[in-house]
């Protein structure tokens, strides 16, 4: 997620604003999956891995994951339960829709002329009702299912939680549908209605330039976060799975980063940025899987 962000974010910028074109930054993403093929290929990548101290090693895919719980227990593709705070940060939020009071950038424009830019941030410490959205409680709700059919081994336990939560979520007219009557309910509802929605990828494909100013930092930053990231995510999962022998040997290492760079490789052809392993497959792990195959279903 970390890294989809500085794509986006820093690199490309918000419609294209930032330092560096979308074409650059899709071929610094090709050059990068280039890098790490043949760094992969010849064994170096994993050599080099071998040189992180194993608590670092260990330490890393766990980190991620808090940083993923994070992003579950905010508002943007989350439960609501941690908000924003002015004080501290974050905070214990769980408030309905009409009770959250957004945070603004308060520079002069706003002070002056009125006119603020607003973000998905808010607080819940103004009007109250902290608590008391019943999407939060459905949230925690499947958090506690998961955890229960994971105390018993269960290899579903996941598809339990999740399945209950979005089924909960479907009908219109609830305190805790993901459709609410408004303008944003109205809008995720005529998608949803869709099922399938295929958009043309002719503005995306193969969308690469040999103009590079400006993209060499983004490749720095995009090899080397994407080098930690990659490496402990693989290694944390293939631990998971019992692979790791007792001299903490990753056997068949050598394929898997291979095929994580040419994932990143093939990923940048459609305009994406680097595509590689994620710390989500350990729920796929955790139900007992060995292939990518799950990844895909």
């Amino acid at each position: 997620m970390g890294m989809n962000a500085y794509f986006t974010y820093s690199v490309v910028g918000w419609r294209g604003t930032g330092s560096v074109s979308y074409q650059a930054a899709v071929t610094a993403v090709m050059i990068e999956g280039a890098i790490f093929f043949v760094l992969s290929i010849t064994g170096a990548r994993y050599a080099i891995i071998r040189l992180i101290p194993e608590p670092v090693r260990i330490a890393t895919p766990a980190a991620i994951g808090a940083f993923l719980a994070h992003l579950g227990l905010q508002t943007a593709e989350g439960i609501g339960l941690v908000v924003s705070d002015i004080a501290t940060a974050v905070t214990l939020g769980g408030c309905p829709e009409d009770r959250r009071t957004p945070i603004v950038a308060y520079d002069d424009a706003c002070a002056n002329d009125g006119i603020c830019v607003f973000s998905d941030a808010y607080t819940c410490d103004v009007l109250g009702s902290i608590m008391q959205s019943g999407t939060t409680w459905i949230g925690i709700l499947g958090m506690i299912i998961i955890a229960i059919f994971l105390a018993y081994k269960s290899h579903l336990a996941f598809v339990f939680g999740i399945g209950l939560v979005t089924i909960i979520s479907w009908p219109r007219g609830t305190a805790v549908t993901y459709f609410p009557d408004t303008l944003a309910g109205d809008a995720r509802f005529d998608y949803f209605k869709q099922v399938v929605d295929i958009q043309p990828v002719n503005m995306l494909l193969a969308q690469f330039t040999s103009d590079l100013a400006g993209a060499g930092l983004a490749l720095f930053t995009m090899l080397y976060v994407d080098f930690l990231d990659t490496s402990g995510t693989l290694l944390g999962l293939a631990n998971a799975m019992g692979v790791i022998d007792e001299e903490g040997n990753f056997p068949k290492s050598r394929w898997a980063f291979s095929a994580d760079a040419l994932a990143t490789m093939f990923g940048s052809i459609f305009g994406l940025s680097p595509v590689t392993s994620y710390i989500e497959s350990g729920s796929g792990v955790e139900a007992g899987a060995k292939t990518g195959l799950t990844a895909v279903i």
